[in-house]
């Protein structure tokens, strides 16, 4: 009995030396992570690569094109910081969490990123961008090239409903049918807290930040595509960061490398089942892609405002795709559009599973594999 007695304890002082383990590493974890997120804030890639003077110098282009005038775009960046520092802290801390866990891998591996992110952002407005978003941004295969010329080609289909070409004024809150009516109404319908900001400095429709979600103001959209944009910014990118912070999961808030892309592929997958990814918005895409890669091989603004024309886009639509594609000295994050919705198309056939995964957090396709895979594993 006494045997029997020592053995139980021995057992649990056993169970709660683990336990205790366990939780410093959960907290060692979590302090990892706020690291990360505010490295990320610290960065604000896509922010520093956003010209200041963007909406005047689309007009002032529109303005010169128009006349013959083929001038070239003197855009505005954010004041340059030295990220020196922070890339050698994020340096040190990826070697610090190799080989010490699979949690920690995956936030080595995002800290490689974050750094990867800083150089870049350290780089805005120099000839440097192009190889550094290179390294940064995957820009497919030849067979989503392919596709991404079939894309960028694609007509409208005849006998659009009549409504469906009114056009509506994205910020006009007074309108039933505008962007920013539609977004208020789905984050207030879902009970998010989201403020709704509008900003004309933007190269995209809209975008979702921490706690944020901005319209374009001045841009004039169908009902059907502010609907599109909606289901894009809150389904495909504000939900799983919301859920993340509701459960208070570190990892999923904070990301793993790779899962911003993979969020992009998932929210164009969520278009496409809700059947938004009509011939326009293929057209868009495919022309963003193509844009891209022609950044990657060298071309100048004016030369991709060239090859947007003769492929089709208006002179509004070039200058807007080449100035985006170029922000920032050539940062051409548009490549991973399309091959992002391949890849995750390719993933949710194969394991439909998925995407509640993608849908819980900031994951990316191969970590949310992995986490499937342990679940199977364990239940099994």
């Amino acid at each position: 009995m006494k045997r029997e007695s020592a053995e139980r304890g021995a057992a649990r002082r056993t169970s709660e030396a683990r336990a205790k383990v366990r939780g410093r590493e959960l907290v060692a974890l979590e302090g990892v992570c706020r690291h990360l997120l505010r490295a990320e804030r610290t960065i604000a890639l896509l922010e520093r690569c956003q010209p200041l003077n963007w909406a005047a110098e689309l007009q002032r282009l529109g303005a010169a094109w128009s006349a013959g005038d083929e001038t070239h775009p003197v855009f505005v960046y954010r004041r340059t910081v030295d990220f020196a520092p922070l890339c050698a802290s994020l340096s040190t801390l990826a070697e610090t969490l190799d080989g010490t866990g699979q949690q920690q891998g995956w936030l080595a591996d995002r800290a490689r990123e974050l750094l990867l992110e800083a150089r870049i952002a350290g780089a805005v407005g120099t000839p440097e961008v192009v190889d550094l978003a290179t390294q940064r941004f995957a820009a497919g295969s030849e067979a989503e090239e392919a596709l991404a010329q079939t894309w960028a080609r694609a007509r409208p289909a005849e006998g659009d409903d009549e409504d469906e070409q009114t056009l509506w004024l994205s910020h006009d809150a007074t309108c039933p049918n505008s962007l920013i009516t539609l977004m208020q109404k789905d984050v207030g319908r879902r009970r998010l807290p989201f403020r709704i900001v509008v900003r004309d400095d933007m190269s995209s429709a809209a975008a979702t930040g921490e706690g944020v979600v901005y319209v374009r103001a001045g841009l004039r959209h169908r009902r059907s595509t502010a609907e599109r944009i909606v289901l894009h910014e809150i389904e495909g990118h504000a939900l799983p960061r919301y859920g993340a912070a509701l459960k208070g999961d570190w990892l999923l808030s904070c990301g793993v490398s790779g899962a911003s892309d993979d969020e992009e592929g998932r929210a164009l997958w969520l278009e496409r089942t809700h059947g938004y990814l009509g011939a326009s918005r293929r057209r868009e895409l495919g022309q963003r892609h193509l844009a891209a890669l022609g950044v990657r091989r060298g071309a100048e603004w004016a030369d991709t405002v060239r090859l947007l024309r003769v492929g089709g886009a208006s002179l509004e639509r070039a200058l807007a795709v080449a100035s985006r594609v170029h922000r920032g000295g050539g940062l051409a994050r548009e490549c991973v559009y399309i091959p992002a919705l391949a890849r995750v198309e390719r993933a949710f056939a194969a394991r439909p599973e998925l995407d509640a995964w993608l849908a819980r957090g900031r994951l990316s396709l191969r970590v949310a594999e992995q986490l499937a895979d342990a679940v199977s594993q364990s239940v099994a």
